[in-house]
């Protein structure tokens, strides 16, 4: 098996077996020639040795550890083969692989489809052509420049510059308007571009993010694996060739199925079959795992001529997809947050849709209860009829539940809201992983099928409050007759990998966010580093939660539900949470955050509660906020944003102060107001009020 299976192997053993030291689950990183974790609590370094060459001081395979009680330099400590003996990963996709692919291979055309209708299909694409006349405005423009060429210097620059790199993102997306307009048209227009542009993309040196290929391995010796941009790449560059058909001329069509091939067909197909290559993909529960499976099947869907291949492809998306659905509580609360839960939900429907087909309807992923309440979040969450939400996770302060989407998921349960519904085909496409062309060919041309053996259930409009009891989330509003929306959102979890150090944080909104949480930035090389929490926006002094004795929280992202009370009336809703376990104080002591919407007065109150400490600690709670914000007195500020102004009235158990910063970090800009008690104390509280 291969080295990287092996020491995923080792490392997760470490975890399991010595949580004094390696404590949570964390990330596998790469330096140099270590595979390792690090441990930001402790301070400690797990790691691998492979690919040892002589003069590397090094043993192959060797177990290493650093930091903490283990010193400054790593400390050899044995073979990998002495803490575990590595087994095939993947066995559960050898036996269930046949039984999966038969009901594909009996139902699959004898000729590869892709999502949506071809270009030829003028019947399905007679309607689209009033649709996209921005789009195919941008493919006019388009003609008339010169294709971004690769540029080697600006994908190795996210080594020194730790930014997230564009150009790759830049140069894939020419397709989308183009092929749109195309099919639009169908007159030729736009097809030699095509061509350049398919055959562009296909040679690249790469189609791997710089911030994946550490060991630049791929780049420099062609060992492909798969990551976000490689298998929406090969998704778009897939669906391109079933859309235009013959239009793509055939040396084109030539390189683009060997490129197809040799950088993601044949290394997932060896994962499937024989267990080699880096396929941690498949098992995890984050969105990696639905957006890998969704492309990658969606890919060998449209291009691959062999249907028993295909087939193969088919039954991995349906097999492992469950690792993704399986992170979702019964709630079915977006754990990753809103921003991420459109990411990774949009790639299960894609992945259903095409699966549903493929099997002639006998396999549907949303046919279960868990799945309509995954689904129902994107109506459960908004905090107003505007879409405002409180931007848990990794989601901008302007998140907001995509409309195909959340149409797509609604349809499907049979809600009043059809597909397309209000939503219209992207005039840009969100993220740079994103498979613009198969969302459009599937809005434009295609139906959603009904979820097997599930009646019609209407999701309904928004009412008083939501409240994920399973993850200690609550969303609570004025009445929907009220002609100025007013409403809060708390937590009491963390948002897994793309969690903050927020437990207890909140976000309050008119018909607008207005305060509290101000979400993220921009993604650069610390996000997903052991610098992450180094990150204003990520740690909690960026997030609306108490600073106490000078410490800030612990990592909050694995933080689960610690709701001590709760009370829900028509005109009060009232909700208490624990938050002392967020904190690395000595115990004995107590801090609980109280969040009380009352609906006669038209306030929302944050009260903060602690008490207990052996010493007299300092204590401050701040507000935060995008907007501006001006003091009107010692004891009252007003917050505008968008047109809108909000009054916030403080109160303590003792003198205080506030002092106020502008923060800006990584991307984000934001106010942060800190209240402060005047003396250290041993008990006491910090009540902030909101009101419109």
């Amino acid at each position: 098996m291969s080295a990287p299976a092996a020491v995923e192997q080792l490392l997760d053993f470490g975890e399991s077996t010595y949580g004094m030291f390696f404590t949570g689950h964390k990330p596998t990183q790469s330096f140099e020639r270590y595979l390792y974790r690090h441990y930001p609590e402790t301070g400690v370094y797990l790691g691998v040795a492979v690919s040892v060459i002589p003069g590397d001081g090094l043993v192959e395979s060797g177990v290493y550890v650093m930091g903490g009680e283990f010193g400054t330099v790593p400390k050899y400590v044995g073979l990998l083969a002495d803490y575990v003996t590595p087994a095939r990963p993947m066995n559960s996709v050898l036996p269930a692989a046949p039984t999966l692919s038969a009901v594909y291979v009996a139902q699959l055309p004898s000729a590869p489809k892709g999502a949506g209708a071809p270009c030829s299909n003028r019947a399905a694409w007679a309607l689209a052509t009033a649709k996209v006349t921005a789009i195919t405005a941008q493919a006019d423009a388009k003609l008339g420049q010169s294709f971004p060429p690769w540029n080697e210097g600006l994908y190795m620059a996210w080594r020194t510059s730790g930014l997230h790199e564009s150009m790759m993102a830049d140069r894939k997306g020419w397709l989308y308007s183009l092929l749109i307009a195309e099919c639009a048209a169908w007159q030729g227009k736009y097809i030699p571009t095509i061509n350049t542009v398919l055959r562009s993309l296909a040679t690249q040196p790469t189609w791997i993010a710089p911030s994946q290929d550490h060991d630049l391995q791929a780049y420099n010796n062609g060992q492909w694996f798969m990551d976000l941009m490689s298998a929406s790449m090969a998704h778009e560059l897939a669906q391109t060739l079933y859309m235009l058909g013959d239009k793509v001329d055939s040396e084109t069509r030539r390189i683009v199925l060997g490129a197809l091939e040799t950088r993601v067909f044949a290394p997932v197909r060896r994962l499937l079959t024989e267990g080699i290559g880096r396929g941690w993909w498949l098992t995890v529960a984050h969105n990696w795992n639905a957006v890998i499976l969704a492309d990658v099947a969606g890919a060998a869907l449209s291009v691959i001529p062999s249907r028993h291949d295909r087939a193969l492809f088919a039954a991995m998306g349906q097999h492992y997809i469950q690792s993704h659905l399986n992170e979702y509580p019964a709630s079915g609360y977006g754990i990753e947050g809103p921003a991420y839960w459109t990411y990774g939900i949009k790639h299960v429907a894609l992945l259903r849709h095409r699966l549903h087909e493929s099997s002639g309807g006998q396999v549907d992923l949303f046919a279960s209860a868990k799945m309509q309440a995954i689904a129902a979040f994107s109506a459960r969450i908004p905090m107003s009829p505007s879409g405002a939400l409180a931007p848990f996770g990794d989601s901008h302060v302007n998140t907001s539940m995509d409309r195909q989407t959340s149409n797509y998921v609604a349809a499907a349960y049979g809600t009043a809201r059809a597909w397309p519904g209000t939503a219209e085909v992207r005039v840009n496409p969100w993220f740079p992983n994103d498979m613009p062309t198969v969302e459009a060919a599937m809005l434009l041309t295609e139906s959603v099928p009904l979820a097997q053996g599930w009646a019609s259930t209407d999701f309904g409009s928004l009412g008083l409050r939501n409240y994920f009891s399973d993850v200690g989330v609550l969303v609570t509003r004025s009445p929907m007759t009220d002609s100025i929306a007013f409403a809060a959102t708390i937590k009491s979890a963390g948002n897994a990998n793309h969690g903050h150090d927020d437990v207890g944080s909140y976000a309050i909104a008119l018909d607008s966010l207005m305060a509290g949480d101000v979400g993220r930035g921009d993604y650069t090389s610390r996000t997903f580093s052991d610098q992450r929490r180094t990150v204003l926006w990520i740690n909690s002094y960026g997030h609306p939660v108490p600073v106490v004795g000078g410490r800030q929280q612990v990592d909050a992202s694995t933080a689960t539900n610690t709701v001590l009370s709760t009370n829900f009336t028509d005109n009060l809703d009232e909700i208490a949470i624990n938050m002392a376990p967020a904190y690395a104080l000595p115990g004995g002591w107590s801090l609980v955050r109280s969040l009380r919407n009352d609906r006669v007065a038209r306030t929302i109150a944050i009260q903060d509660d602690f008490s207990a400490f052996s010493m007299p600690q300092a204590f401050q709670v701040p507000i935060t906020t995008v907007g501006t914000w001006t003091q009107l007195a010692p004891d009252r500020i007003e917050i505008q944003h968008e047109g809108q102004k909000l009054q916030v009235r403080i109160e303590a158990s003792a003198p205080f102060f506030t002092s106020g910063e502008t923060i800006t970090d990584d991307g984000l800009t934001f106010k942060r107001i800190a209240v402060n008690l005047a003396s250290p104390a041993t008990a006491g509280w910090i009540r902030v009020t909101y009101s419109r």
